[in-house]
């Protein structure tokens, strides 16, 4: 687009070679600043440029008896964020990562602040991978997980530990999650986080 002074330079160009009369050169000047000064306030948010039809997938998070509603954006390859933000003073409530192994980072969670992973260390076996919990920077724990085996609508991943679990995670055709539902040793409940619409 055109700065608005190139504008109104064209403008009064355009208005001399017409030769028309002073009240219609006033009047194609005003629309001419109108509409460029228009052009320059006008400002979108990235939510607003994406369009109705391309928002922000909704997704909800469950945490033993806590529940909450938020965003999922893609963050790298196959690698994804989870934000949901108190309606009522606009606060980080939630902000967790996550892959598609499962690999998990608890940042903040019901408006508390943490610093809890859940990361494959090694794969020590042909079907077992060993998961390393990071609590506050400390190791609070090594599960043994098996390889993740495809069920009717999902896969899932049995892990044993100081209580047996069962991960589970749903993906699109695109390789797009829709579901990841992971155990929490440290807290003793289990972190689902579900597509819920677009």
């Amino acid at each position: 687009m055109f700065p608005p002074e190139s504008v109104l330079i064209f403008t009064g160009i355009f208005i001399k070679r017409l030769k028309m009369k002073n009240a219609y050169k006033l009047f194609l000047c005003l629309i001419c600043i109108v509409l460029c000064g228009g052009c320059n306030s006008m400002s979108f948010s990235p939510q607003e440029s994406r369009g109705a039809d391309e928002q922000a997938p909704i997704w909800g998070l469950s945490f033993g008896r806590y529940d909450s509603r938020g965003t999922l954006v893609q963050i790298g390859p196959k690698r994804w964020e989870y934000i949901s933000v108190n309606e009522f003073d606009a606060t980080m409530q939630d902000h967790i990562m996550f892959d598609l192994d499962v690999n998990v980072e608890v940042k903040k969670l019901n408006n508390k602040s943490l610093d809890y992973k859940i990361l494959n260390q090694i794969q020590y076996q042909d079907d077992l991978v060993n998961k390393l919990i990071i609590y506050n920077n400390l190791n609070y724990a090594v599960l043994s997980c098996k390889e993740w085996q495809l069920q009717a609508f999902s896969l899932e991943q049995f892990c044993t530990g100081t209580m047996p679990h069962i991960n589970q995670k749903s993906v699109n055709t695109f390789g797009m999650p829709l579901k990841i539902r992971v155990w929490l040793p440290y807290f003793n409940q289990t972190l689902t986080l579900t597509h819920l619409e677009y």
